[in-house]
């Protein structure tokens, strides 16, 4: 296999322009996930801006675990630190 046959069959933009297309009884049929959804998710779609979103996305889910860690620390440690001062003053 050469090397222009491997880059004719990846998938570029202009193959999500005629994704839809219409039957002879109306519906309407998208066409195969696998022309789309690797370009998408590998950012290559898009160019480098996609690259970029796609990078960000990947890193929201962890930002966003560490985050809830972190206020649930503070909150945590704020509850111990009233606990600490009710058992003081019944002292």
């Amino acid at each position: 296999m050469s090397q222009n046959s491997l880059l004719c069959n990846q998938p570029s933009l202009s193959n999500f322009a005629d994704g839809i297309q219409p039957f002879r009884n109306g519906a309407i049929q998208l066409r195969s996930a696998q022309n789309w959804q690797w370009p998408l998710h590998s950012g290559k779609a898009f160019g480098w801006i996609g690259r970029v979103l796609v990078f960000l996305c990947g890193l929201a889910c962890p930002v966003i675990y560490m985050t809830g860690v972190i206020r649930w620390l503070q909150k945590r440690q704020v509850q111990q630190t009233k606990i600490k001062r009710m058992n003081q003053s019944s002292h």
